[in-house]
C-alpha cells in the first residue's frame, strides 16, 4: 500500500509559493484575453457561441442557432503558464482540467464527424458521451480516441514519457500505425527516447489527484518529481550528482502549500538536502 506522509509543523525559510498564473485565451480571430481579469461574456458571432468566464472556468456555450450559416474557422487557444491550472467546458459539455505549462487548442463549435482538440502539456478530460460522435485528443506524438469517458493525458514536448491514464470508460491510443485499447485502471506509456510503448495497470489517483489540488507520488525518482515541481512553483532544480536523481519519494501533499514545506518533507524521507538560491534549487546528498 502507498504510504502517505502529511505535512505538520515543518520549518520554513523564505517562502516560495505557487505562482499566480496569467492564463490567456487567444480566439481564432486573433483577439487575446487575460482570463484572470476577464469576467464578462465574450461572443463569437461567426460561430454563434459565447465564452463565459466565471469562477476559474471558461464555458463555451452555443447560442441561438437560428439563421446560422457562417462557420467558425481556426481554433481558439488557452495557455496555462507555470504556476497555475484552469478549467474549460467545451461547447458539447466536455470538461477539461488544464495543468501548469499546458496549451489547449479547440474550436468554438464542433462540426463534422468527430470532436477534435490538440494538447501540449497535461489535461484531465471528462468527455460528454456520444456513440456517433467520437472525441479525439491529439498530442505531438499520439492521438486518443473516445466516445465518452474520463482520462488523463500527460504529453509535454520536453518530457521523456507520454502517458494516457484511463479512469472510466474506454479509449484507443494511436501511435504511428499501432492502436492500443485501454480499460479502466490502465495506462499507455510511451518512452519518447526509444519509442517503446507499455500498457500497464496503475493506481489512477497518482495521475489524476492534481485536479483535486493534491500531489501524490509513489516511489517516484527525484529527477521526475522535480519536473512537476518546477512547473507548479516556477523554480529550477540542479542536481549536484547523478546519484541524487535516483532517490525516490512516496507521499501526498496539498498543491497550495509553501514550497519550503514540500522540500522539507522530501528531506525528512530521503537522503538529500535542498539549497535555495532564489529560484535556483540545488539538490545535494546529506
Amino acid at each position: 500500500l502507498e504510504r502517505e506522509v502529511d505535512v505538520v509543523n515543518l520549518p520554513v525559510a523564505e517562502k516560495i509559493k505557487p505562482g499566480k498564473a496569467t492564463v490567456t485565451l487567444e480566439m481564432a480571430s486573433g483577439l487575446k484575453y487575460r482570463l484572470d481579469t476577464l469576467s464578462s461574456v465574450v461572443r463569437n458571432n461567426r460561430a454563434n457561441v459565447a465564452f463565459d468566464n466565471n469562477g476559474g472556468i471558461l464555458k463555451v456555450k452555443e447560442q441561438d442557432s437560428a439563421g446560422n450559416s457562417l462557420q467558425e474557422t481556426g481554433c481558439n487557444t488557452i495557455n496555462v503558464p507555470y504556476g497555475g491550472t484552469y478549467s474549460v467546458e467545451l461547447c458539447d459539455g466536455t470538461k477539461v482540467y488544464l495543468n501548469s505549462g499546458t496549451k489547449l487548442e479547440f474550436p468554438s463549435r464542433f462540426d463534422g464527424d468527430v470532436r477534435s482538440v490538440s494538447l501540449k502539456g497535461e489535461a484531465y478530460f471528462d468527455v460528454t458521451k456520444s456513440k456517433e460522435w467520437p472525441f479525439i485528443v491529439r498530442t505531438c506524438r499520439s492521438s486518443v480516441k473516445v466516445l465518452g469517458t474520463s482520462f488523463n493525458v500527460c504529453s509535454y514536448e520536453e518530457d521523456a514519457l507520454e502517458q494516457v491514464t484511463l479512469e472510466q470508460g474506454g479509449v484507443e491510443v494511436k501511435h504511428h500505425d499501432e492502436t492500443y485499447l485501454l480499460h479502466p485502471g490502465e495506462q499507455f506509456e510511451l518512452d519518447t527516447t526509444n519509442e517503446e510503448v507499455e500498457v500497464k495497470p496503475v493506481n489512477v489517483k497518482l495521475y489524476t489527484s492534481w485536479i483535486d489540488g493534491m500531489f501524490r507520488f509513489h516511489n517516484m525518482p527525484l529527477d521526475l518529481l522535480t519536473v512537476k515541481l518546477e512547473r507548479w512553483y516556477n523554480v529550477h532544480f540542479v542536481f549536484s550528482n547523478e546519484v541524487c536523481k535516483n532517490y525516490r519519494f512516496t507521499g501526498a501533499i496539498r498543491k497550495d502549500v509553501d514550497f519550503n514545506e514540500f522540500i522539507r518533507l522530501i528531506e525528512r524521507t530521503t537522503n538529500v538536502k535542498f539549497v535555495i538560491n532564489q529560484k535556483n534549487i540545488i539538490i545535494e546528498e546529506k
